[in-house]
């Protein structure tokens, strides 16, 4: 019965927030009217460290370092690389960020250490003699001792 008036209407309901105003009754029925709406709860998050060879295979168990990340924190986990027997750090990805919308993964890439190979003055391999694989450096995973 009034044609000048808009009427009382909800807002509607978005999962993860809680809107400031349960309804909008507009003074001016030919404007937008916004609505702010407030996380219930921050979103939680979890980071995990890879292990992987070359290949992918995975060559040390996983490990989540935690599970209470929130959107925009940030992480560096750099220093978790680890030795690896027979293995030295070749490369990293992701192992410094800021979390979006989501679980983050940090892969640490191994490759396999190499070995001394005897020859011969024409380069040729001498057969049958022992081939020592060089060693882990303890507490330096990217380095071959």
């Amino acid at each position: 019965g009034e044609p000048g008036k808009g009427g009382t209407t909800p807002v509607p309901e978005i999962p993860g927030y809680r809107p400031e105003v349960p309804s909008v009754t507009p003074d001016k029925p030919g404007e937008d009217t916004p609505v702010k709406y407030v996380p219930i709860e921050n979103a939680k998050y979890s980071l995990t460290e890879r292990f992987v060879d070359e290949e992918g295979n995975e060559i040390s168990p996983s490990v989540v370092k935690g599970t209470d990340y929130e959107e925009g924190s940030e992480y560096d986990v750099t220093g978790d690389a680890k030795v690896i027997d027979g293995y030295y750090l070749k490369e990293t990805s992701n192992t410094t960020g800021k979390f979006g919308k989501g679980d983050m993964t940090a892969t640490f890439t191994y490759a396999k250490l190499g070995k001394v190979v005897p020859v011969d003055p024409e380069g040729n391999p001498i057969p049958d003699v022992p081939n020592p694989q060089y060693p882990n450096v303890p507490g330096e995973p990217g380095k071959g001792g």
